[in-house]
């Protein structure tokens, strides 16, 4: 007898099973992408760093403690602007304007706030910040002029010993800083 010309139930069936197993597939993508989409438009609060820029310093006074070069800022903002920041490597530097602040004074958590407040995207919510609190102490800038000092004392073996004197090139250098710290 001649064999069917159809195909036997078995290979049927297992067609059958791989287009389910496609379209399971592309309905399991599709939901897991309708998912992140969803999770993204939810808000999020996380610390993000900023480096500080800091303007308006003149070059004949300086700050006695150093100033910090960056910040950890806590924020709240939807799921697509903190992956937005995260992708771009961060918010760029944020411009701290301290031409008004011309003696000692106390630069605070809140000024801080509302000076990168006006800097982030206005979707961003700006909780807190890290250090919550600079002191500013302004002096005048003073230039002074050190000699080098070398501060070793080798030791050698027996049989070895230092042919020449050790010096020190450059014999002076020029430092500048607070005029308290440099007298």
């Amino acid at each position: 007898m001649d064999a069917p010309q159809g195909k036997s139930a078995r290979e049927e069936r297992r067609l059958s099973m791989g287009a389910e197993g496609r379209i399971f597939f592309w309905c399991l993508l599709f939901a897991t992408i309708l998912w992140i989409l969803n999770a993204l438009s939810d808000s999020y609060s996380r610390f993000i760093l900023v480096k500080a820029n800091y303007t308006g310093m003149t070059t004949a006074r300086t700050f006695t403690d150093p100033l910090p070069q960056y910040y950890r800022v806590f924020v709240t903002a939807k799921g697509w602007d903190l992956l937005t920041i995260s992708l771009k490597g961060g918010v760029e530097a944020a411009n701290i304007d301290l031409s008004q602040f011309k003696g000692s004074y106390i630069l605070t958590n809140k000024f801080l706030r509302d000076d990168l407040r006006n800097q982030f995207p206005s979707k961003m919510t700006v909780n807190s910040i890290d250090p919550d609190t600079i002191f500013l102490r302004n002096e005048q800038r003073m230039s002074k002029r050190v000699p080098v000092r070398i501060q070793v004392h080798p030791t050698f073996e027996k049989t070895f010993g230092l042919g020449n004197m050790i010096t020190a090139r450059p014999a002076y250098v020029q430092i500048s800083g607070p005029k308290s710290v440099l007298s």
